[in-house]
């Protein structure tokens, strides 16, 4: 990366700028079917985050989306790809496991937890605490930017 900025400035270019939401708000073709398959319309949804951990721990595919009308969680069976040569091959077909919708009225406040090596998404309603799900730490800021989208959206 220190070779790319020399490069840059030599050429007095600038980097580009960065989009955080550029990519966030588009679902797999697949996925985007297979949700469309059990009743939910993928039109409306507003903000859509991806983590690799459900609520209980477990390493699988989730997709926490956002419409006005609520929260929706979609588990997916994790889609692990084998090493092979011709990687022309390779077909992505989700697997749902699991897809609850949370009415946005029941929803005070979106929080985000850091743990260690992981992060907890989770919401209040009625001073109790329920959780979304859980994600890597890596996928802290887009956690912070969903929170961020939802309490902004619940204030108004």
């Amino acid at each position: 990366m220190k070779a790319l900025d020399k490069l840059l400035f030599r050429f007095h270019l600038k980097k580009p700028e960065k989009r955080p939401f550029e990519g966030m708000n588009k679902l797999p073709k697949p996925v985007e079917e297979v949700l469309n398959q059990n009743g939910l319309a993928t039109d409306s949804l507003e903000f859509i985050f991806k983590s690799d951990m459900s609520d209980v721990g477990e390493y699988n595919d989730v997709y926490i989306m956002f419409d006005e009308s609520g929260i929706y969680t979609a588990v997916f069976k994790e889609q692990v790809r084998k090493k092979e040569k011709s990687k022309k091959h390779l077909e992505f077909k989700p697997e749902l496991l699991l897809l609850t919708s949370l009415p946005i009225a029941e929803v005070d406040e979106v929080f985000v937890e850091q743990n260690l090596s992981t992060g907890v998404l989770t919401y209040k309603y009625n001073g109790e605490y329920f959780r979304l799900a859980c994600f890597s730490i890596g996928l802290l800021e887009r956690a912070e930017t969903f929170m961020k989208i939802v309490n902004a959206f619940k204030q108004n």
